[in-house]
Formats: C-alpha cells, sequence, structure tokens
C-alpha cells in the first residue's frame, strides 16, 4: 500500500468499528426506550434510570472535570415526567479555551464510555470467567479479534444453563437499566453543538495531515492496537449485550400484546 492508502486504511481499522458501535448502541437504546415506553408507559423509565441515570450523570461529569469545566452541579436522579429528564449535570467552563471547548464533544459521549465500562465491571461481577483477557493482534487483524472476542464472552454467558438462573435474569435486567441510558440525549447534543464544530475544524486539519504523512510507522501501530483491541472488543461486547436485551423486551412485550 502507498502511503495515503496506509493512512486511511489505519483509520478505518482504528477508530471505523468503534464509530460503528457508537451508533449502534444509539439505535439499540432508542428502539429498547420506544418499545418499553409503547407498552408500559413514561414510567417504565423508572424501572431502569435509577441506575443508568446515574452513570450516565456521573459520566458527564468526570470527564468534564478532566478537561478542566467547573462542575456546578450533579443531579443523578430526578424524574420530570414533563421534560423527560431523569437527571442532569450543571456545567461551566470558559469560552475562549479550546480545550475546554472541545471537552465539551467527549462530555457528550462520556456516558457510552461509563456504561460500557459499567457494562464489563457487571459481567466481571456476575460472569467473571466470561472475560478474556487478549493484548496480543496483528494490526490487520484488530476488527476479526475483537469481534470474537466480544462472541466468545457473549458465548459464555447466553446459555441455556445460564438462562435456566435467576442470576441472568438479574444480570439482564441490569443490563437493560444501563443499556437504557448510555447513549447521549438530545439535550446533551445541544448542549455540545460548540464542542461539535471546534471538533470537527480539528478534525479538518489533522486528519488530512495524518493522511499525507502516510499515518503510523509499523511499530507504532503496533504499539497501540492492543489498546483498540481493549477498547473496540468491550464496545462490541456492550452492543452485543444490549441488543440481547432488545431482544428479551421485543419478545416479552410482543407476548403480551399477544396475551392480552
Amino acid at each position: 500500500m502507498n502511503g495515503i492508502t496506509e493512512a486511511v486504511w489505519q483509520l478505518l481499522v482504528l477508530f471505523g468499528p468503534l464509530i460503528l458501535c457508537v451508533v449502534a448502541l444509539q439505535i439499540i437504546e432508542n428502539q429498547t426506550q420506544k418499545r418499553m415506553t409503547r407498552h408500559f408507559g413514561w414510567k417504565s423509565n423508572l424501572w431502569t434510570g435509577w441506575i443508568g441515570a446515574p452513570i450516565h450523570e456521573y459520566s458527564h461529569a468526570v470527564v468534564a472535570w478532566l478537561f478542566g469545566h467547573q462542575v456546578k452541579k450533579i443531579v443523578p436522579f430526578e424524574p420530570e415526567e414533563n421534560t423527560g429528564r431523569l437527571g442532569y449535570v450543571v456545567i461551566g467552563y470558559n469560552p475562549k479555551s479550546t480545550w475546554q471547548t472541545i471537552g465539551h464533544f467527549f462530555v457528550c459521549y462520556a456516558p457510552l464510555a461509563g456504561g460500557t465500562l459499567a457494562l464489563f465491571l457487571l459481567t466481571f461481577l456476575f460472569y467473571p470467567s466470561a472475560i478474556h483477557a487478549n493484548f496480543k493482534v496483528e494490526p490487520s487483524e484488530l476488527f476479526g479479534t475483537s469481534l470474537d472476542q466480544a462472541m466468545n464472552q457473549l458465548g459464555s454467558i447466553v446459555t441455556l444453563e445460564n438462562m435456566a438462573t435467576f442470576r441472568f435474569w438479574i444480570f439482564s435486567y441490569l443490563v437493560l437499566a444501563i443499556g437504557c441510558h448510555l447513549a447521549p440525549s438530545s439535550v446533551d447534543y445541544r448542549g455540545s453543538a460548540r464542542g461539535h464544530r471546534r471538533m470537527a475544524l480539528v478534525g479538518l486539519i489533522v486528519i488530512p495531515l495524518y493522511i499525507l504523512i502516510g499515518g503510523m510507522p509499523i511499530f507504532m501501530l503496533a504499539t497501540v492496537a492492543p489498546l483498540f483491541l481493549i477498547l473496540q472488543a468491550n464496545f462490541i461486547f456492550a452492543v452485543f449485550l444490549c441488543l440481547v436485551v432488545l431482544t428479551i423486551v421485543y419478545v416479552i412485550t410482543e407476548l403480551i400484546t399477544w396475551l392480552s
């Protein structure tokens, strides 16, 4: 491959699966919440929000703090049916600071990272044998290795033997509670609009430069590949877990509809 092709390939291999996972998690969460609200009403959000909302809000707060924002107030769970809001964080920042303005972009998506981490810890607590640590990967096989690792973890959990236990259904409920609240809300997107614009500007400068210089040297790519393996495998695993729970919710709601 020539330098430009190599650089584009590196960007796709490293960041492509993560972007797809972010989109997938957003879609799965929306579909799960819509189905639950349609069949059980808005108060069904309270069944999951008491766990999911605090994780969501504290994820915002932690990343805001990392970017030097002033976290003025954290309300982890205070449901408001008229607005649909379950919790919120009040953040102050210096609009003249490029670092803090860009930080709003990452604050917006913080619940995705926080929720994925929570799902990993939840899995470690309920099914520690399902966690497979692999730090050796060829950059050209990064996505395939991440996918295999996530599928192996899921296969260790979703078995007929496990589904016959209370532990599996408690685990599924907690995955539902976290998975229903890990994507950014419409308020999050509106509040981070300036950060998105600034991040887009940075991307328009950095990405073409990265492509023009031919990407990372092979030795550096091999060094960062294990880190991206961990990120990709856990995000893919989160997508699989949330998809399983969406399937369970779908079956239960369809069964209720059929019986009524």
